[in-house]
Parts: C-alpha cells; sequence; structure tokens
C-alpha cells in the first residue's frame, strides 16, 4: 500500500526544524495542521471544477500557512527570520499542497491522521535527540554536559541521517514504503539554501553554481545506483536518499 501522510512535507521539516525537541513539536503540529485544513477545503469543495479547487487548497494552505509560521516561529520558538527561512517554510506548504492534489493521496482523513501522528512522533524523538546529543539539553531543559556533546548535531548533515532515520522507522511502523516520490523536491531546496562548502579565490556565481551543482550531481548518480541495491522496503526511495546526501554533505564539508 501508497504513503498517505505527506511524506516530503515532514522530510524538509525534519532536516531543517528538528535542531531541538521544542521546534520539533511546533513545526510538526503545523505540518499536522496544515494538512488537515487543505483536506477540509479539499472535502468541502469537491464538487467545484478541478482548476478552482486545486487553486482553492493551494491558496488555504499556502496562505494560513505563511502567516501561522511567520506568528509561531517568531513569537513561540522563537527564531531569527530570515528570507531563506521563509521560502523553506513556504516549500514546505508547497509540499503539502502537492501531497493533498495527488491521485494518491487518501479520501478517508482517518488514515492520513493515523499516519501523520506516528510521523509527529517520530519528529519529535529525533528533534529530543539532536538537542540533547548537541547541548544536553531536552525542551529546554539542561539535563547532562558529556565529553561527546556537540553542536555539529545540529547541522544540516545531521539533519539529512536523521531525517532518513525517521522517515525509515515511520514506513516500518505503518508497514508501507515509498513507490515514486522525487527525493529532488526535498533535497534541492536545502542545498541551494545551505551548500556544503565554499570555495576561495572565485566569483560569488561560480561559487554559489559550483557548491549546488556537485552535490546534486553525487545524489542524482548515487539514486541510480540505489534502485539496483538490496534495501528493506522501509528504506527504499526517500529515506535511503536522505541518508546517502547526509553522508555526501558530510564527505564535502570536510574539504
Amino acid at each position: 500500500m501508497k504513503i498517505k501522510y505527506p511524506i516530503e512535507a515532514f522530510a524538509l521539516a525534519m532536516i531543517l526544524f528538528s535542531k531541538n525537541m521544542k521546534e520539533a513539536l511546533i513545526t510538526g503540529i503545523l505540518i499536522v495542521f496544515l494538512t488537515t485544513l487543505g483536506w477540509v477545503v479539499k472535502d468541502c469543495l469537491g464538487h467545484i471544477k478541478l482548476g478552482l479547487l486545486r487553486i482553492s487548497v493551494f491558496i488555504s494552505v499556502m496562505s494560513v500557512g505563511y502567516a501561522v509560521f511567520q506568528i509561531v516561529f517568531i513569537k513561540i520558538v522563537p527564531m531569527e527570520m530570515n528570507t531563506t527561512i521563509m521560502l523553506l517554510q513556504l516549500m514546505i506548504g508547497l509540499l503539502i499542497v502537492k501531497h493533498l492534489l495527488t491521485k494518491d493521496a487518501e479520501e478517508n482523513v482517518n488514515v492520513m491522521l493515523y499516519e501523520s501522528a506516528i510521523a509527529f512522533a517520530c519528529f519529535i524523538v529525533i528533534g529530543m535527540i539532536r538537542e540533547f546529543c548537541a547541548i544536553g539539553s531536552i525542551f529546554g531543559f539542561k539535563i547532562a554536559d558529556l565529553s561527546f556533546m556537540t553542536e555539529n548535531f545540529q547541522s544540516i548533515m545531521i539533519g539529512f541521517l536523521f531525517a532518513g532515520a525517521a522517515l525509515a522507522l515511520v514506513n516500518a511502523i505503518i508497514k508501507k514504503r515509498v513507490y515514486s516520490l522525487n527525493s529532488l523536491l526535498v533535497i534541492v531546496p536545502v542545498v541551494l539554501a545551505f551548500r556544503p562548502f565554499e570555495l576561495n579565490d572565485v566569483g560569488d556565481i561560480i561559487n554559489f553554481v559550483i557548491g549546488i551543482f556537485i552535490p546534486i550531481f553525487i545524489i542524482v548518480s548515487i539514486r541510480y545506483k540505489l534502485i539496483f541495491s538490496s534495501l528493506g522496503n522501509a528504506f527504499k526511495k526517500l529515506p535511503i536518499e536522505l541518508i546517502s546526501i547526509g553522508i555526501v554533505y558530510m564527505i564535502l564539508t570536510a574539504f
């Protein structure tokens, strides 16, 4: 059976907003809320033309999502907002809309909410683990100060690794697998925003192009190799590709 929860939106959010438990908790709530909102709009307006229905879902999810993300991340988390973060938040909204408008979207909201709840729980867990391993805290409360702890656990490369592992766990729990999702919709926005390396003594444009071309070229090459690899169903497609790009980030960051 195919996955019914918005896995791409959860994947992008897990990479970017699982640095600590509070951030993961709030972002997960927003994803479930926006997915439910979009489903309600789609269900209520199901009788109108398909084009108008798509526009309605898009406008409702994107407008409410933008407003809520701004309020929550400025007033509650709080987080320093910039154009990059805002665009990535909008990308999460777009991935939710994409999921809702696909033929595979489940008409029974109970299935969607069940799978989203499992993903939400795993989201919180990786936020808790990353926060503890980085600064020895859980939900902002200092627990320990151990020698292995480093703020590198809150880096993007670790975000990729944890996101891939978390999604594999979700898929194993719900006993489903990813079939035809395009992982580049998740990976490319992150690479554009957080390049794994920068070159010295070259122009900004060349630096930008090389910085995004190399990791994307590598992950596209890896994707074709992974097609013929022997993996458990839970790891296939998006989860293992996120783990792979996390390893690529580790290698490229070292140079």
